[in-house]
């Protein structure tokens, strides 16, 4: 015998939400178990990563927060380009595969990073709609830029990359 689908609205969503759950923990489930990612692999991976987060974060300071005399569409396009930067890390972060005492920094770098993101994406949209909002939104660059900073140097000396 077969179950009918539900036809009320909420029964769909209902549905399809715990559809999506068990999906999602199935996923988690063959991860966790065969989480059997090495440190050195993933050592050697963040090693790799490493040198673009820092040109992102010179880049950061080079060609936004410490450039002076830019006019609003100068400001917003450098913006616009490094929050695609970022989002590339972002991306090159969110594929590394981590062994488990790992995951909370890796985890922490990914948010930082995409807090990085909205955050210049808000001084690209800013810029143009009046200097303090534009500053604002660089103050919260400014922020971030030296919570990635942080958060990558405490990672790498987990790893042992700290001459790196």
């Amino acid at each position: 015998m077969s179950r009918a689908a539900p036809r009320s609205p909420a029964g769909r969503r209902l549905t399809a939400l715990t559809t999506a759950l068990a999906l999602l923990a199935a996923g988690c489930a063959s991860t966790s178990a065969a989480g059997s990612v090495s440190t050195g692999g993933f050592r050697s991976s963040y090693a790799a990563t490493r040198p673009h987060l820092r040109a992102l974060q010179a880049d950061l300071r080079a060609q936004l927060l410490d450039a002076r005399g830019l006019t609003s569409a100068q400001l917003g396009q450098r913006a616009y380009t490094l929050a695609v930067a970022a989002n590339d890390e972002v991306g090159t972060v969110s594929g590394l595969q981590a062994p488990v005492r790992y995951n909370t920094q890796v985890r922490d770098l990914r948010s930082a990073l995409l807090s990085l993101v909205n955050d210049l994406s808000a001084v690209s949209a800013a810029a143009g709609h009046g200097a303090s909002a534009t500053a604002s939104a660089e103050a919260q660059v400014r922020v971030e830029t030296g919570h990635l900073g942080v958060i990558d140097a405490r990672l790498a000396q987990a790893l042992g990359l700290t001459g790196s």
